[in-house]
C-alpha cells in the first residue's frame, strides 16, 4: 500500500527565507546542519498542523536518530542551477539588485492569471512554474500596473485564488512574489496535487 508524502516547510521569518516541499527525511537533514543557537529562529509547518510552530516544539525533527552518523544529503533542487545563473545572480547582488531568493520548490503548472488595479484595467496570461512564495508569469506584466496589484490565479476547474503580489525587479516583469494569499492552504493543495497543471 503506498503512503501519501507528507510534505515539511521550515521558515526563518526574521530573514524572510522560507523552505517548502521537503520529505521528513530532508527537512531533518536540514534542521541537523542548522546550529543549534539557531533553532530559537526557525518555524515549521506540515500538513495536518493547523499553524506554524517553533522549531524548538518539533521533536521529531530535532532529535536526530543514531544512524544520523551517516547523513544522506537532499536530492539537487527541481530547476537547473548552472554556474552562469549563479555569476550572474552574485553579479546582480554586488550591483544591488534585488534578485529572486526564494528556497520554495517551484511547482509547473499552467492555470490562468489576471493581474487586476483598483477600478482599472485587467490583463490575463498563463502561470509558467509557481510556488508558496510566488509565481513566474508567461508574459511581462505591463508597467501601467505598477509593482503591487491584485491577482486571481484560476484552475481549470474554475476555482480560484486572490493574491496579492509584487514585482521582483530582476525579473523583467514575470516574477512575482506574494505578499498576501487568501487560502494559503488551498495553495498547498494545489501545488502537490499531480492532477493539476
Amino acid at each position: 500500500m503506498d503512503v501519501e508524502e507528507v510534505y515539511w516547510s521550515l521558515s526563518k521569518p526574521v530573514e524572510k527565507k522560507q523552505i517548502d516541499g521537503l520529505t521528513f527525511e530532508q527537512a531533518r537533514f536540514f534542521v541537523g546542519e542548522l546550529p543549534a543557537s539557531e533553532h530559537h529562529l526557525w518555524m515549521v509547518w506540515r500538513e495536518g498542523f493547523t499553524k506554524w510552530i517553533p522549531l524548538l516544539e518539533c521533536h521529531d525533527l530535532i532529535k536526530q536518530p543514531k544512524s544520523a552518523m551517516r547523513r544522506v544529503s537532499p536530492p539537487l533542487p527541481p530547476d537547473e542551477i548552472n554556474e552562469f545563473s549563479m555569476i550572474n545572480n552574485l553579479s546582480e547582488m554586488a550591483n544591488g539588485k534585488e534578485i529572486d531568493q526564494r528556497l520554495s520548490r517551484r511547482f509547473v503548472k499552467y492555470f490562468s492569471v489576471i493581474v487586476e488595479t483598483k477600478g482599472g484595467p485587467s490583463f490575463q496570461t498563463k502561470l509558467v512554474d509557481i510556488s508558496v512564495g510566488g509565481m513566474k508569469l508567461a508574459e511581462a506584466i505591463p508597467e501601467a500596473f505598477g509593482v503591487s496589484f491584485n491577482a486571481t490565479v484560476k484552475r481549470a476547474d474554475g476555482e480560484e485564488l486572490k493574491i496579492y503580489c509584487k514585482v521582483i525587479k530582476s525579473s523583467a516583469r514575470l516574477r512575482v512574489k506574494f505578499l498576501e494569499v487568501d487560502k494559503p492552504r488551498v495553495l498547498q493543495s494545489w501545488l502537490i496535487d499531480s492532477k493539476t497543471s
